[in-house]
């Protein structure tokens, strides 16, 4: 049976998770409880104390809730089963519509990368000592190689079509933040002026995927690095982790809360905050349960979104930072529905780790693939960062199918999906969470994705099934949000980039 490996994963998983969890239920709650002891020992008047036994106070608060149970297995098989989804009916073509033009003057905080506190150096930025980042942006010469490779990665060519080559870049996952950053240092209507902005960038972040929460600033540091932060202006101050934004991923001060005890904290929990996922796409009421276990194995603080005023955006995509004529080159590729594509489905999937129902549906795809072979191309991907040319070989996989299977990652986004939308390979998704991701910069899903309600057995069946004339449509929706997806370089910004498209987003929800 196909089903077997994801059967035979479930077991195990279950009796890895019901070992870490039994004894104390909550093996999160007691790392960070340690994590806490070791500071108090070490440091008992250490300035960070107060902020790291904050966040395992909120922590321990969220695991004294007892976990949800899902379905039986047996009642998840049986579901699986009869769920013989078939894709969303036909579409109509998007409508062009036109880069809003609205000129948003932005105020950028002058803050350095680290401040000390005592004999600890406080982390507010760590993008030039991350070892996965190519250089440091803020040391290079602006518009120099250097400059573009610290941003947006490694310049690959990439081969397709038996010898033509479109240029991209290799970059690292976790980018948003610094490029946002450098952008709006370059903004045109940056302003010096605080009274005269209409939005401020907080360039606080790290690319840390799990941050030294002793290092991390407290929420009155961070306020003091903010002299014109005011309860009126909150929503109008930006600020970005550039993780999915899962509780553990990003400093405390961005998890801050309305209900907090803390002044500082009530006031930072207003501004607007954006991070890969947010508490629509990643519900902890849904997820929790999925990584309660996983934390508790690796004796971490992790779980689902649970900033306030928190809004998801894309990955940085890897034509980011192309210069127009490489840009046209490769839409000439991507969306040309002329252009017949050699595979008719492509996966790449990590088996290995990850949320319980992402490994289930992971090894789920791995089996229908294998079963047919003639029709869907996967190779098994790990974590360790990709050499040059297998970057290379994965994008040209993508630009050569029609449809690339996108489960769940290691939360409910994976830079796969956003890879999908800007190579013209359809994105297949199968929890009806990933619908909900990016919608400023996505729109509806149904417009530029197949989406399933779990993995149907029928699978490759379903897809070939696909009319002609629809995977057009759907590929020419796709070269609709593109510009969406893109980050120019910073120095050459343009209307309705992946950039202004979250200032305009901003400035419209903070609109009095």
């Amino acid at each position: 049976s196909i089903w077997a490996p994801a059967l035979m994963l479930l077991l195990l998983f279950l009796l890895d998770f019901a070992a870490a969890v039994a004894a104390p239920l909550d093996g999160c709650r007691a790392a960070a409880a340690d994590v806490v002891a070791t500071e108090t020992e070490a440091e008992p008047e250490a300035m960070g104390l107060k902020l790291i036994q904050k966040a395992s106070a909120w922590h321990s608060s969220r695991a004294s809730t007892p976990l949800r149970p899902g379905p039986p297995l047996q009642q998840q098989q049986q579901q699986q089963q009869q769920q013989q989804s078939s894709p969303s009916p036909a579409l109509p073509q998007l409508a062009v519509t036109e880069a809003k033009t609205r000129t948003i003057s932005v105020y950028v905080y002058d803050i350095p990368d680290s401040v000390p506190r005592g004999d600890i150096a406080v982390n507010l930025r760590d993008d030039c000592r991350q070892p996965k980042v190519h250089g440091c942006v803020e040391t290079a010469t602006v518009g120099s190689e250097e400059w573009l490779t610290a941003l947006f990665g490694t310049s690959e060519q990439v081969t397709i079509d038996g010898g033509r080559t479109v240029a991209c870049r290799q970059m690292t996952a976790y980018a948003n933040a610094r490029i946002l950053y450098t952008t709006l240092q370059l903004h045109p209507e940056r302003t010096t002026d605080p009274e005269k902005a209409d939005l401020f960038l907080i360039p606080i972040y790290t690319e840390d995927w799990l941050p030294d929460v002793a290092t991390c600033p407290t929420f009155e540091e961070v306020v003091e690095l903010l002299p014109h932060l005011n309860e009126e202006n909150a929503g109008r101050h930006i600020w970005m982790a550039p993780t999915p934004g899962w509780f553990g991923e990003a400093c405390p001060p961005f998890y801050a809360h309305s209900n907090d005890p803390s002044a500082a904290a009530r006031l930072l929990s207003k501004t607007t905050k954006l991070s890969l996922e947010d508490t629509e796409s990643a519900p902890e009421s849904v997820f929790w349960n999925e990584t309660a276990g996983e934390a508790a194995m690796l004796g971490i603080t992790w779980a689902p979104p649970i900033s306030e005023n928190l809004h998801s955006v894309p990955y940085a995509t890897v034509v980011s930072g192309l210069d127009d004529k490489d840009l046209e080159a490769w839409k000439k590729v991507a969306f040309d529905t002329k252009r017949v594509r050699s595979k008719l489905v492509s996966a790449f999937l990590n088996t290995t780790h990850g949320m319980m129902q992402a490994l289930i549906t992971r090894n789920q795809l791995q089996a229908i693939c294998e079963s047919r072979p003639d029709a869907c191309h996967h190779k098994a991907t790990t974590n360790e960062s990709l050499s040059a040319s297998d970057f290379q070989s994965f994008i040209g996989e993508l630009l050569e199918a029609e449809f690339c299977l996108q489960p769940l990652g290691d939360t409910v986004s994976r830079k796969g999906i956003v890879d999908s939308l800007v190579t013209g390979c359809i994105p297949v998704l199968f929890n009806q969470y990933q619908a909900k991701l990016w919608p400023w910069h996505v729109g509806n899903w149904q417009d530029v994705a197949i989406l399933f309600d779990g993995v149907p057995m029928d699978l490759i069946d379903l897809l070939e099934q696909i009319p002609q004339q629809r995977r057009k449509q759907l590929r020419s929706n796709m070269e609709q949000i593109f510009p969406r997806l893109v980050s120019h370089k910073p120095n050459d910004m343009r209307p309705g980039d992946f950039v202004d498209t979250i200032l305009q987003h901003v400035y419209d929800l903070n609109r009095h």
